[in-house]
């Protein structure tokens, strides 16, 4: 499942290569490497990270609900899914709030890491 695709004005030499939060998003995808290895080798604390992100996913799933077959409209909910785990539900009441979701989903769609992070969060979140 591919969500987006690419984009004018995504992630070049002319545009930063940074989070929402303005941190570096290769920090965050040698982060989630770093995750995976240690969960894989069964390393100390593997079964603690998989049961965090066990927990992670189901309260993404309940914040998320049921996910679209559309890649592009599944991001979009997810992203919303999100924000509103951040803001708070009231968030999604300001006027603001859709043209925020817009802008996150955009960005995540145009980083090639994020973009393939948020794929294997919907195919999570589409099984049973």
């Amino acid at each position: 499942m591919k969500v987006g695709g690419p984009r004018p004005g995504g992630v070049g030499p002319n545009r930063p290569k940074s989070g929402v939060d303005g941190t570096s998003n290769d920090k965050f995808a040698e982060a989630a490497k770093r995750a995976g290895a240690a969960s894989a080798a069964g390393g100390p604390g593997a079964a603690e990270a998989a049961g965090q992100v066990s927990a992670a996913m189901e309260r993404l799933r309940e914040a998320v609900g049921p996910v679209p077959k559309d890649p592009d409209q599944a991001a979009r909910q997810i992203v919303e899914g999100l924000l509103k785990g951040r803001y708070g539900a009231d968030a999604a009441k300001d006027p603001g709030f859709s043209k925020m979701a817009d802008a996150v989903a955009e960005r995540v769609k145009d980083d090639p890491a994020l973009s393939e992070a948020l794929e294997k969060v919907i195919e999570q979140l589409a099984r049973p």
